[in-house]
C-alpha cells in the first residue's frame, strides 16, 4: 500500500505516516504461564487476530491478572492491535478492538493508540490490515529462522494516506458494508461445499455397496461372479459368510460378489523410493503425499529424482493405484489411480498396487479405499507415531474387498465418474466464486484508501 506516494492523493486528503497519526505505540509482554481454561485474564496472541482482520477469541490463552497490572498492559475499546510477529505470511495482521473486558496481549502483538484528531482507530485498522492483504508487510517484515516481525520503528514509518475524517468514517462504513456482503456470499459457499463433499461421500458408500448397479444386475442376471480360483493363490479366499474374519465390517453386498484381501487380488504391492528429490525438471517427477487430493491424482509441485535402476523400475504405469502409507492420522491412507503414460516415479511414503485384470478395475478399489468403511478399516489399523501415522503394506494387503463381476465394476466406475464430473464441474465454479470474492475484497480495499469508493 506504499505506492500510495506514488500517487496524487484526492482534495482534501494528505499523506503522512502512522507515527505521526497515533499517541503510543506498545508491544505487549511475554508469559510461560498461561491456561486454557478461561482462569485470569485473555492474553491475546498472533491467533486472535484472523486473516479477515477481526478479533477472534476461538483459541484464548489466559494469565494472572497481576501480570498486567498496569493499564499498558491492557487493551481497551478503540485499540488497534498490530500482529508484529509470525510467519512472514501472516506478519502484519491488524484488528480493530471493540470491547469493554480490558485483556492483556502478548509480546507478539502491539497496541496502538490513535490521535482521534487525524485518524479513527477503525480506519487506522482497516489500513494496516489492507497492508497486510496487499503482502506489504512481507517486504518490510525483519526475516528470522522461523518467523519475522516488523518493529515499532518500521510501523511507525510506514506512510499512511489520511482523508478527512468524515471521509474515513464513511470508507470504513462502506468497507464493512462490503464484508458483510462478502461473507454472506461465503457461508453460501461453504455450505455448498459441503454438500458436494456430502454428495462424494454418498456416490462412494453407493458404489461400494452394490446399490448403484442395482438396475444393471437386473438387466445383466448372467454376469459372471469372480471365481475365486481367479485369485492369487497366496492368499485364502471365500464368498462372503457370516463367519468370514474381517478387520472391519463390510457392507451387505450381493451375492454375486466376492470378498478377497488386497494381496488376493495385486501382481505388485511395493513400496517407492527414498532416494532424495532434486530441481532438475528434465529428471523423472516423482509423486509425494501431496499428489494424492480427493481420491484423484494431482500434480502440482512437483518434485524431480535422477533417473537410475531403481527409478526406472519404479516407473509408474497406467492403472498402477497409489496409497498414502503415512501421513497425519486424519490423511493416512488416502489413495488415487494413475492413469497416464508420462514417466514417474513415486515416494518412500507411498505404496504402489498393481492388479490382476481379470478380478479388479484399479478405480474401483479406489473408491473402495476412499469410502466411508475404508476411512474406518484406515483408523482401525493404523500405527500412531508422535506427528503421523502409518499403514504399512502387510495391513494394506490384508484389508478385504467386496468385488462385484468385473463387468460391473467398469459399469459401477463410468456410473461414478459421471457422477461426480458434474459435482466437480459445480465444485468448481464454487471455487472460481470463492476467488473472485477475495480479488473483489482485495480491490475494495485498495480502491478505499485511493480514495476511489464511490461517496
Amino acid at each position: 500500500m506504499t505506492n500510495q506516494d506514488q500517487r496524487p492523493l484526492p482534495p482534501g486528503w494528505e499523506l503522512t505516516q502512522v507515527g505521526a497519526a497515533v499517541v503510543d505505540i506498545q508491544p505487549g509482554f511475554a508469559s510461560g504461564k498461561h491456561n486454557s481454561d478461561g482462569k485470569g485474564l485473555p492474553h491475546f496472541r498472533p491467533m486472535n487476530v484472523s486473516t479477515s482482520g477481526r478479533i477472534d477469541r476461538t483459541v484464548t490463552k489466559f494469565v494472572a491478572p497481576d501480570l498486567a497490572d498496569r493499564p499498558g498492559r491492557r487493551l481497551r475499546r478503540g485499540d488497534v492491535l498490530f500482529n508484529n510477529t509470525n510467519s512472514i505470511d501472516l506478519v502484519g495482521k491488524t484488528a480493530y478492538f471493540g470491547d469493554d473486558d480490558f485483556p492483556a496481549y502478548s509480546n507478539h502483538m502491539t497496541r496502538l493508540r490513535v490521535d482521534h484528531e487525524k485518524v479513527t482507530p477503525e480506519y487506522l485498522a482497516r489500513y494496516l490490515h489492507a497492508c497486510w492483504s496487499s503482502g506489504e508487510f512481507t517486504q518490510l517484515a525483519n526475516n528470522h529462522v522461523s518467523q519475522a516481525s516488523v518493529g515499532r520503528k518500521t510501523l511507525s514509518s510506514l506512510p499512511l494516506p489520511l482523508p478527512p475524517l468524515e471521509q474515513q468514517r464513511r470508507i470504513v462504513a462502506l468497507l464493512d458494508q462490503v464484508d458483510r456482503g462478502r461473507d454472506e456470499v461465503t457461508n453460501h459457499l461453504v455450505r455448498a461445499q459441503g454438500l458436494l463433499a456430502g454428495f462424494r461421500r454418498a456416490v462412494l458408500v453407493a458404489a461400494c455397496s452394490g446399490r448403484l448397479t442395482e438396475d444393471w444386475r437386473q438387466q445383466h442376471p448372467d454376469a459372471r461372479a469372480i471365481d475365486p480360483e481367479q485369485l492369487a493363490v497366496s492368499a485364502k479366499v471365500r464368498r462372503r459368510r457370516p463367519d468370514v474374519s474381517l478387520d472391519i465390517e463390510v457392507p451387505d453386498v450381493p451375492d454375486s460378489y466376492v470378498v478377497a484381501p488386497i494381496v488376493a487380488i495385486a501382481t505388485a504391492v511395493e513400496y517407492g523410493t527414498s532416494r532424495k528429490a532434486d530441481g532438475d525438471e528434465s529428471h523423472v517427477p516423482v509423486l509425494r503425499m501431496g499428489n494424492i487430493q480427493d481420491g484423484a491424482i494431482g500434480l502440482a509441485d512437483l518434485k524431480y529424482i535422477t533417473p537410475d535402476s531403481e527409478v526406472e523400475r519404479l516407473l509408474l504405469s497406467d492403472g498402477d493405484l497409489l496409497f498414502n502409507r503415512t501421513n497425519s492420522p486424519e490423511l493416512v491412507g488416502k489413495s488415487a489411480v494413475w492413469r497416464s503414460s508420462r514417466r514417474a516415479t513415486f515416494a518412500s511414503y507411498l505404496i504402489r498396487v498393481k492388479f490382476h485384470e481379470e478380478v479388479a478395475v484399479p478405480e474401483f478399489v479406489n473408491y473402495w479405499i476412499n469410502s466411508a468403511w475404508g476411512r474406518i478399516w484406515a483408523r482401525q489399523v493404523k500405527t500412531d507415531g508422535v506427528s503421523q501415522s502409518n499403514i504399512n503394506g502387510t495391513k494394506l494387503g490384508a484389508m478385504p474387498v467386496p468385488l462385484p463381476p468385473v463387468d460391473e465394476q467398469r459399469e459401477i466406475v463410468r456410473r461414478v465418474e459421471q457422477l461426480l464430473k458434474g459435482s466437480e464441474e459445480i465444485l468448481a465454479r464454487v471455487n472460481a466464486t470463492s476467488s473472485l470474492l477475495k480479488r473483489t475484497g482485495q480491490s475494495a480495499l485498495a480502491k478505499a484508501f485511493r480514495g476511489e469508493l464511490p461517496h
